[in-house]
């Protein structure tokens, strides 16, 4: 201990060393403890159940671009695949790139309160047989391996439903979903292509967003922020805009510096999830 008075205490203990001889293992993926594949009883009737859901989200998202201005028409659709309960979709087959079909977000199984998993995916309007093909191939016994199982199994079996993503399936923040009506700040994230920012520029103008100045790039997504309100948000799923992710706004500066009407959103948000101190309570100076 030092006899500097005007120094704290700094006491003297010895380095850790670690003296063993590191140890190779291979490497293991933890398991989940949850069946692997759901044993599908009648294939043909799970299979075409869902090649008519895939056409008719297909039908519905036509009929809600047709909607919207035709420069911001799109030429695809986001899917959400769901699981069936205590079974894991295949991630990585719902990924297809070279098809242009880009799995976006995943939304993972929760055990309190029960709720499946969840990935969403963008596929564009002629790719959507690709899945056709694999949902085909499994019904098909044709197809199943020599030991007698299914073609795509791991991929067509845990699949519950399918259906076009609503835009709490986009909502990737660990915060609730916002469920205030009007117009807030969203942080949107989106599928870098060399057109996105004009794409969001469009789609801004037409829906009458407000865009944030600045835009983050990253080497597979673009991230700024928006001032919709849901309903207008949940349009954009029907248009080319490249969304993947939507999130609570960060602000990256002090909300002084920001325009009147962008403070009167942050005040006005503010007092929803301020509680008054009673009359009687304590003075705070």
């Amino acid at each position: 201990m030092t006899d500097d008075p005007g120094r704290a205490p700094r006491f003297e203990l010895p380095h850790i060393r670690l003296t063993a001889v590191p140890e190779s293992l291979p490497y293991h993926a933890p398991g989940g403890g949850r069946n692997n594949v759901r044993n599908v009883a009648n294939r043909r009737q799970h299979a075409e159940s869902l090649i008519n859901q895939i056409e008719e989200a297909r039908q519905a998202s036509a009929e809600a671009a047709a909607e919207l201005p035709a420069e911001v028409q799109p030429d695809g659709m986001i899917l959400a695949f769901e699981a069936w309960p205590g079974f894991d979709l295949a991630i990585e087959s719902l990924d297809l790139r070279g098809s242009g079909i880009e799995l976006i977000a995943v939304q993972p199984s929760l055990d309190d309160p029960p709720r499946p998993e969840i990935a969403t995916v963008f596929v564009p309007y002629d790719a959507t047989g690709q899945f056709v093909r694999r949902l085909e191939e499994f019904a098909d016994p044709a197809k199943d391996s020599p030991t007698g199982a299914p073609h795509n199994a791991k991929l067509v079996a845990n699949i519950a439903r399918i259906r076009l993503a609503v835009l709490q399936g986009l909502w990737t923040d660990c915060a609730p979903f916002p469920e205030q009506r009007g117009r807030i700040w969203w942080e949107v994230w989106l599928r870098r292509t060399p057109d996105t920012v004009a794409t969001l520029d469009q789609v801004a103008a037409s829906l009458g967003w407000d865009k944030a100045r600045q835009i983050i790039l990253f080497p597979d997504r673009i991230v700024t922020a928006v001032a919709a309100d849901a309903a207008s948000l949940a349009k954009a799923l029907s248009s080319r805009l490249q969304l993947a992710e939507i999130r609570s706004p960060r602000v990256a500066r002090s909300p002084t510096e920001l325009a009147p009407r962008d403070q009167r959103v942050f005040v006005s948000d503010l007092a929803t999830r301020i509680t008054a101190c009673p009359q009687e309570g304590p003075a705070v100076c």
